[in-house]
């Protein structure tokens, strides 16, 4: 092995992994043992994940240390799940690490965030003189499903996370390296607000509602849309009946002047016809543009009203 700063590469890895320099022995998997790089997996426990029937209300479950999920872990969208690495890390003082996101996961819409660095001597404490590992050590992982699709995570098997580990020089001073007790005070905690679970639960929420109200607007559009076309049949009802009315006062009025014996000559006669059909167009020009105002069709706006 060199000392220099280095990316380590299968066979170093390997060989750290099997001295267990870096992992807990019983918690990595050979399988995930890249060529520069080691895939973490989902842990069964140390979780806070979405679940309807929380007895508390608050739509998770929590999993603490040693309590175990035998089951897999859905991710409806809008969830998000406070997850843990199934690997139990202690990092010597001689490494650190780069944490990069599975595409697998990001490709589906998952957001998973996390640190970027793994410091040299996280998952170490300082007992009697020396620098041991801590018993349960983890990375931690916000994770959220940002996608139009359900997400199933498996503990124990989904890969969650790549990380890669370099060479660092050995420092001088070894101070204690934060870890995951602020975790268990944030997460789980029986007061806890579960602050970074919250926020894109808030935003499904807010959509759900949006999408509640755009269909009380629709629904509102056709009731209204139905009285309308009531009001039209009724006006078109009171215009052809005014129509009726006047043609029958029109041939009532001409019929008399037929009859009537006041009538002596063809001429006058036909005066008065030709007066009458005049009333008679005069009457269904005045009505003519109350009947097309009923006919033609209404333009009905595709405008979304969340969309402008």
């Amino acid at each position: 092995m060199s000392d220099e700063t280095c990316i380590l590469g299968r066979t170093d890895l390997l060989n750290m992994l099997r001295a267990e320099k870096i992992f807990k022995d019983k918690t990595w998997n050979e399988k995930n043992v890249r060529g520069a790089a080691y895939d973490l997996r989902v842990a069964d426990d140390f979780l806070v994940v979405p679940s309807k029937d929380d007895p508390n209300g608050k739509g998770y479950r929590k999993y603490k240390k040693g309590e175990k999920r035998d089951t897999f872990i859905v991710l409806e969208p809008g969830d998000v799940a406070f997850i843990s690495s199934y690997e139990k890390i202690h990092m010597p003082w001689t490494l650190a690490g780069n944490i990069g996101i599975k595409f697998g996961l990001a490709r589906n819409g998952v957001l998973i965030l996390t640190g970027l660095i793994v410091d040299p001597g996280y998952g170490m404490e300082e007992r009697n003189g020396s620098w041991v590992p801590k018993q349960d050590e983890r990375l931690h992982f916000l994770v959220a499903n940002l996608g139009s699709e359900k997400v199933k995570l498996v503990p124990g098997e989904t890969q969650i996370a790549s990380l890669q580990f370099f060479r660092v020089p050995e420092p001088v001073e070894k101070l204690p390296v934060e870890s995951g007790e602020d975790m268990e005070r944030e997460f789980f905690r029986d007061e806890s607000a579960q602050h970074g679970l919250v926020f894109v639960a808030r935003l499904r929420e807010a959509k759900e509602q949006i999408e509640s109200l755009k269909t009380e607007i629709q629904t509102t559009n056709v009731k209204v849309e139905s009285l309308e076309k009531g009001t039209n049949q009724i006006v078109m009802f009171g215009v052809y009946l005014l129509c009726v009315s006047i043609v029958g006062v029109v041939i009532t009025f001409a019929l008399s002047i037929l009859t009537s014996t006041g009538v002596k000559t063809p001429l006058s006669m036909c005066f008065q016809i030709v007066s009458l059909l005049a009333f008679l167009a005069i009457a269904m020009y005045l009505i003519r543009p109350l009947i097309l105002s009923q006919k033609l069709p209404q333009k009905k706006s595709s405008k979304d009203p969340f969309c402008s």
